[in-house]
């Protein structure tokens, strides 16, 4: 790309080769050519903005969804977590408690605020004789940052009568946040290196990425035999939810192609436990280099697709590039692990000591 001074100097120099004499700085000639350079040059810029916007390896935002329109793809809005909550009360119930939906539940309150909501999809009955009732929820909103931890809902935010409290006894999971241009690009890229004809692998794996809260998708051809397809899915670290599950697979059956059998399944979450030692730069204090080392790992896992196996050289990559740390010794697992094509590798737990110095 040309810039302002470019364009001047190729005009002066061709104007003084047309007529034998050089245009002066303040003569009424001269300043044509400057306001004329600077038009050029804006110009410029713009053709060359353009150009990276007429192709899908360089396009972004806006530019970007219009390459995908012309594929049958969209980007991904965010997608919320869903799980469980547990409602209970301190004593057996001497009567059945009718639950309505949509019962808002909220993490620990942070400043007088209830940061993150969830909200109950189905009504029930706590039975006379329980004290607890679960029932499925989600987070109010998309993203990534709506996955909690085991225990972390407790705000009884709807009063329920005769209940007094609420739990989450497992992790909510499937939050993701809406699609970046680079996995959107990513995306795209692939379908026009798998072609979809409506009835071969790429089809159906199309089909299923092109829903909200789907980071990962296995296709297998065959799964039982002839006429048979198998379609794994899961989120972002986590296996799909069964809502979305059952929303894709009744897509499907109206999609798919004449005389074949669909099965859509959530992936199955393989937790792998890692231990590792690690030693930081000078300076650097262990607990917010441990705190890093759990955040780099945490990203790793959350990137991997079904049926990807876990190479130990790629966790290695991971920790490497943690800002601070100068070596690290990974003692478990000891050998990469295979995953079979309805496998997804989770993160489990993580335990991080101080490397021995050797003296």
């Amino acid at each position: 790309m040309s810039d302002y001074s470019e364009f001047l100097s190729a005009m002066q120099a061709e104007y003084a080769a047309q007529t034998g004499f050089s245009a002066d700085d303040a003569s009424d000639i001269g300043i044509r050519l400057k306001v004329l350079a600077t038009q050029l040059a804006a110009l410029s810029g713009r053709v060359e903005a353009l150009k990276a916007e007429a192709f899908p390896q360089t396009a972004s935002n806006g530019w970007l969804d219009y390459h995908a329109e012309t594929r049958g793809l969209s980007r991904k809005a965010a997608a919320p977590s869903s799980g469980t909550l547990r409602l209970y009360r301190d004593t057996p119930s001497a009567a059945d408690i009718s639950v309505p939906e949509g019962v808002v539940c909220a993490l620990r309150q942070t400043g007088g605020e209830a940061e993150l909501r969830f909200v109950t999809t189905a009504a029930g009955v706590l039975e006379a004789g329980d004290t607890s009732i679960d029932l499925p929820a989600r987070a109010d909103r998309g993203g990534a940052d709506t996955n909690a931890a085991p225990g972390a809902v407790c705000v009884l935010v709807t009063p329920v009568q005769g209940l007094s409290g609420v739990t989450n006894p497992a992790a909510f999971s499937g939050g993701a946040d809406a699609e970046t241009d680079d996995q959107l690009r990513a995306r795209l890229l692939r379908s026009f290196a798998s072609i979809s004809n409506g009835a071969n692998a790429a089809f159906y794996y199309d089909f299923a990425m092109g829903f909200d809260g789907i980071a990962s998708a296995n296709v297998v051809p065959r799964v039982s035999g002839r006429g048979t397809v198998g379609v794994y899915l899961a989120g972002e670290g986590a296996p799909a939810s069964s809502e979305l599950v059952q929303e894709i697979e009744a897509r499907l059956s109206q999609a798919r192609e004449i005389n074949v059998d669909v099965t859509v399944a959530s992936a199955q979450a393989v937790p792998v436990n890692l231990t590792l030692q690690i030693e930081g730069t000078s300076g650097v204090e262990f607990e917010s280099l441990k705190a890093a080392c759990t955040q780099r790992l945490t990203d790793f896992f959350r990137g991997l697709a079904v049926g990807q196996d876990l190479l130990l050289s790629s966790v290695g990559d991971a920790l490497y590039h943690t800002e601070g740390l100068y070596n690290y010794k990974l003692t478990a697992p000891t050998a990469d692990q295979e995953a079979e094509a309805n496998q997804l590798f989770t993160l489990g737990t993580v335990t991080i000591s101080r490397m021995a110095v050797v003296s």
